[in-house]
């Protein structure tokens, strides 16, 4: 989890600015500022989980929710969901002979997915809800014994993960807090211009 705070100096020039502003003027001129701080944070650790790992924006953008700051809460909150993503969504290969090679990790290289002999492969599985609809998951594979049955689903790591690593982590949050006293400033100007 990332928590953003304001030095004590910072936050008692944002005080004395607002006092000059109505307290629902200064409250939309701080959601405003954490709401805006919010989506700049996003995309700050989505491009920097895709700088570390082999994974499309779609994928980390359909994991995410924003729970936007209002007057009804204190702050902003962004969250991942914590389902481990198929490897299928990464750079993998289907080799005849060798079975599927795959790579989650930009620096890393396609390693073969072999466990004691038992090679990996892509297959789509069938599915039929109580509701009647049906569909085929298409994903990697493996046997979990030497017998045919039964197979386990080759997963990698999830989307919560990727953002939540401390490599991603480290590198981006004093860039938010940066972002978030930048926006508080300009904000509260625009909140006292229009005053």
């Amino acid at each position: 989890m990332i928590e953003i705070s304001l030095d004590r100096d910072e936050y008692d020039k944002i005080i004395s600015a607002m006092t000059s502003l109505s307290q629902l003027r200064a409250n939309n001129a701080l959601n405003s500022a954490i709401n805006k701080t919010a989506r700049e944070a996003s995309t700050r650790l989505k491009d920097a989980a895709k700088e570390r790992y082999i994974v499309k924006a779609s994928k980390l953008n359909k994991a995410e929710s924003i729970r936007r700051a209002s007057s009804f809460s204190d702050g902003a909150e962004i969250k991942y969901r914590a389902s481990p993503e198929s490897i299928v969504n990464f750079k993998t290969r289907k080799r005849k002979i060798l079975g599927v090679a795959a790579q989650v990790l930009n620096r890393g290289y396609l390693k073969d997915l072999e466990v004691d002999g038992r090679k990996a492969f892509v297959v789509g599985v069938g599915w039929r809800s109580k509701s009647g609809s049906s569909g085929t998951h298409v994903g990697v594979f493996q046997r979990k014994t030497e017998k045919k049955y039964p197979i386990r689903q080759i997963v990698s790591i999830a989307a919560s993960k990727m953002i939540g690593n401390t490599h991603v982590v480290q590198v981006q949050q004093q860039y938010i807090k940066d972002d978030l006293v930048e926006n508080m400033r300009s904000a509260l100007a625009a909140a006292i211009g229009k005053k």
